[in-house]
């Protein structure tokens, strides 16, 4: 899943190609700062694979600045993406199958 349709599409390709005997690989664009893409996403891989066994949070953003040069969105925009994202993320999972069955989160 990613926000960037033609970055997704790449690495889509790439994970493709790279799929051992009957892996399968599906693409979902999706804000992780937005609740309902979030929700959306882990309904579809529910649905797609059955169950989640695994969540990796790897969706992250920074501008590297001294504090004093960071304006008020772009600090907002790291705090929604890195605080905010991942924890919509970790909470649907749970709430989508890892509650009930197990699995992990990183």
């Amino acid at each position: 899943a990613g926000r960037n349709v033609e970055r997704l599409a790449s690495a889509t390709e790439k994970l493709e190609q790279l799929a051992i005997d009957e892996a399968r690989v599906e693409q979902c664009v999706c804000n992780i700062r937005d609740e309902g893409e979030v929700r959306e996403l882990m309904r579809l891989a529910n649905s797609s694979f059955g169950a989640l066994d695994l969540l990796v949070n790897n969706a992250g953003g920074q501008f590297p600045s001294p504090a004093s040069k960071i304006s008020s969105k772009g600090w907002h925009a790291v705090i929604e993406t890195n605080l905010t994202g991942t924890f919509y993320c970790c909470r649907e999972a749970y709430d989508a199958s890892l509650g009930e069955r197990g699995g992990a989160i990183v």
